[in-house]
């Protein structure tokens, strides 16, 4: 798996696999194994026919990048509950490396929740 590829799902005779690439880091294949079962849940008709590759976000269609908003949107609330993710927020004072600590994912999946959650604007967060 090169460098650009994130992880992917596939079935074949039913039986379903999550691969993540071994070049990125732990936390960051923690979110895209959620992803990933976010595409088994949010969109099982197409991981049966034909799987799901994620990739550099710059490289999707309009469709997939919806698609993969919605398995994003999945992983997040999978890994990271609101009502949990909000209140460490505050505890925390907004501090995203210990929030990355308490959650076990990326700075970048933290920084994703943080701005959907509207606890961080996006101008704060690159």
């Amino acid at each position: 798996m090169n460098v650009d590829s994130l992880g992917k799902i596939a079935c074949e005779t039913d039986k379903f696999t999550i691969t993540v690439n071994d070049k990125h880091s732990f936390y960051n294949n923690i979110f895209t194994i959620a992803r990933e079962l976010g595409h088994f849940a949010k969109h099982n008709d197409i991981v049966r026919t034909k799987g799901f590759a994620d990739r550099k976000k710059t490289s999707y269609t309009p469709e997939e990048r919806k698609k993969e908003t919605q398995a994003n949107d999945f992983a997040a609330s999978l890994l990271m509950p609101e009502y949990k993710f909000v209140e460490e927020f505050q505890t925390q004072n907004g501090n995203l490396l210990q929030l990355q600590k308490t959650f076990g994912v990326s700075l970048d999946a933290i920084k994703y929740r943080a701005i959907n959650l509207s606890l961080l604007r996006i101008e704060y967060a690159i």
